[in-house]
């Protein structure tokens, strides 16, 4: 087959791939073409007519009609003859899956996403990335030091952890110790008793977790942010007395000890701070309080608190935060499930709850008012944080949910420009653990949740600078120095991979090379190098895949080595046989594709080194088909 027809047919259907609509026909050689482009119908036909009344004809129709077809016309059936349509009809048939990556995807799946990336555009500081300590400080504080350490060391640690810097401490409750139904390791212990009498031992798990996240935090250089939080008052102050709720899920803290449960919340604060050099920075008496779900005899410690008792709550514990000279810590509110749920209780709230309130904490597992609460944030002067979510009433496995998860982080730091991103649970099971424990061998495994977390956390540090980026699945940040660029980007697809350009032409300084951290269902933050050419990063995003780039923007910047093909598969002659030919083809149809740390990818059919075998390495075949080397 006459190379020069592939090279055509090649560069005429890339550069179709982003027309709305075009037909096309013309004759080469022997060869006839029509191509017809729409966003209803994908339809290529070559016709080949060696001889009057002999044709091969190679049809792909997407869309509507998923099929590539092949017909060979059999007027004369002499073997030469035979031999040489069916050849014709492999090449065809070749080419065909080599252009369009899969039969069955619409060739308009195929146009690049173009997402400019703009440093001049800037949002809010990252203050960081975190979660909450329980109910897994509780579980592994009670392992041994060293198996504990090691765990611990997986959360912080900024190269091979997630690289957390917040965390939330709860302030236990304590329940009435006659009930038997929290489900283990949620059963806080509470530090004082009904007679007065303080217990400054109690909660020595989740303080042994704390203390150790402290330490490894300082040895890192972080600004490390504490906050402790409440889920209940201690059994005795409520109502039902029962830590988990009221039987009827109303307000559950009895009408004449507001001023107790605050006494309570800020004295452990004073302590913590006195006794043990921790300060809080926030002190938030409430979670998920303007709900109906906590009820007596629950699995869990929770209180409802209506806007009203809200906001009475708070003035106490503000007062009592400023009576004991605790100015280090201020409050934070209100913590309700949903987004709207925030928005209606902070826009209820009067000046003088406003004024003791510092910060405005929210949980993302349900609602749509990210730019309200944003707005509504900004006009009070307050920080605003994600300060917990998961996959709350999700159903799909791990990675459907990572997917979804890493789609809310980024609607949550751009829509609702939240300061810090905060999960719920990094110890737990089913979709919500970022790590699996064995409790009886104090052994643990990492999850892919870990590794989609780590996406983020471990690339945008605290400090840096979200900036803007015109794509709603792409986040992009800067260093406070400016000399480190990090986007990350979220292939929702199940099934197809997605070409991205990411537009670098408003940077000064950007190096030739950039690392790609990718996680997928076959990969767990992979690394690889990819090539910038003219300020622009072209890839193919992994289906279901989250890939974090980092781009030094360095002037004494020393790029990472790229691989230097050999001569010999540098000219598309994968097998080596000194030919290039219809072999080379089908070895590079079966890694087509693929992307560099998967399983289908091999380093010698990318011919152009650059990560992913795609366009490129079959343009560079094809111009040199049947060519000896």
């Amino acid at each position: 087959m006459d190379k020069k027809i592939i090279i055509h047919i090649l560069l005429l259907i890339y550069k179709l791939s982003s027309i709305k609509y075009v037909i096309i026909s013309f004759k080469y050689s022997k060869w006839r073409f029509k191509i017809i482009r729409s966003s209803y119908l994908n339809f290529i036909n070559l016709l080949y007519t060696p001889q009057k009344g002999i044709y091969i004809r190679i049809i792909y129709l997407g869309m509507d009609k998923n099929y590539i077809h092949i017909s060979l016309a059999k007027k004369e059936d002499n073997l030469m003859l035979l031999e040489r349509k069916a050849r014709l009809a492999t090449i065809c048939l070749i080419l065909a899956l080599s252009v369009f990556h899969n039969p069955f995807q619409p060739l308009n799946a195929f146009a690049a996403t173009t997402v400019n990336i703009d440093p001049d555009i800037k949002y809010q500081t990252i203050e960081g990335w975190g979660a909450s300590i329980c109910w897994w400080g509780n579980q592994i504080g009670g392992w041994s030091e060293e198996n504990r350490n090691k765990l611990i060391e997986k959360i912080i640690s900024p190269t091979d952890g997630l690289g957390y810097n917040i965390f939330r401490y709860n302030i236990g409750g304590g329940e009435n110790p006659s009930h038997n139904h929290m489900t283990a390791f949620r059963d806080m212990p509470g530090y004082l008793s009904p007679n007065g009498t303080w217990n400054w031992n109690a909660d020595a798990n989740q303080r042994n977790v704390l203390i150790r996240l402290i330490e490894r935090g300082k040895h890192y250089g972080y600004d490390m942010i504490l906050e402790a939080f409440s889920n209940s008052p201690p059994y005795w102050m409520t109502k039902s007395g029962c830590a988990s709720g009221n039987t009827d899920g109303s307000n559950n803290l009895k009408d004449d000890y507001y001023d107790d449960f605050a006494e309570y919340l800020t004295e452990v604060v004073k302590h913590y701070r006195d006794q043990w050099g921790i300060t809080f920075r926030t002190l938030e008496p409430l979670n998920e309080p303007n709900v109906n779900w906590w009820k007596s005899n629950g699995t869990q410690e929770g209180c409802c608190f209506t806007v009203a008792a809200q906001q009475k709550i708070i003035k106490e514990v503000g007062a009592r935060l400023k009576s004991k000279g605790l100015t280090g810590t201020t409050i934070s509110a209100p913590d309700e499930n949903s987004i709207d749920s925030t928005v209606a209780s902070i826009g209820a709230y009067d000046a003088t709850t406003l004024s003791y309130i510092s910060q405005i904490n929210t949980h993302s597992y349900s609602g749509s008012k990210r730019t309200q609460l944003r707005d509504l944030t900004k006009s009070k002067g307050k920080k605003l944080w994600q300060s917990e979510s998961g996959p709350l009433s999700f159903t799909g496995d791990m990675m459907d949910s990572n997917i979804m998860l890493s789609q809310r982080i980024v609607k949550d730091i751009k829509e609702m420009q939240a300061d810090a991103w905060l999960d719920w649970q990094i110890i737990d099971g089913g979709n919500w653990g970022s790590i699996y424990v064995n409790q009886a061998a104090q052994t643990f495994t990492l999850t892919k949740k870990f590794y989609m977390h780590s996406n983020y956390s471990r690339f945008i540090r605290p400090g840096y600078t979200i900036i803007g980026a015109d794509n709603d699945v792409t986040l992009a940040a800067m260093s406070p120095d400016k000399k480190q660029l990090v986007i990350v980007a979220t292939n929702a697809s199940k099934t197809n991979s997605a070409s991205f350009t990411f537009n670098l032409s408003k940077f000064e300084n950007v190096k030739s090379t950039a690392d790609v951290y990718r996680t997928s269902s076959s990969l767990d933050l992979a690394k690889s190098s990819i090539n910038i050419s003219s300020k622009n990063i072209n890839d193919t995003l992994p289906a279901y895949s989250i890939n974090t780039y980092i781009v030094s923007l360095e002037d004494n910047y020393t790029p990472t080595p790229t691989v230097t093909p050999t001569s010999v598969y540098a000219s598309g002659d994968l097998n080596g046989d000194g030919i290039i030919n219809m072999a080379d083809i089908i070895i590079l149809a079966t890694s087509f594709n693929s992307v560099r740390g998967e399983v289908k990818y091999v380093e010698a059919n990318d011919i152009n080194r650059d990560g992913v075998i795609n366009m490129a390495d079959v343009i560079i075949i094809a111009a040199k088909f049947n060519s000896t080397v």
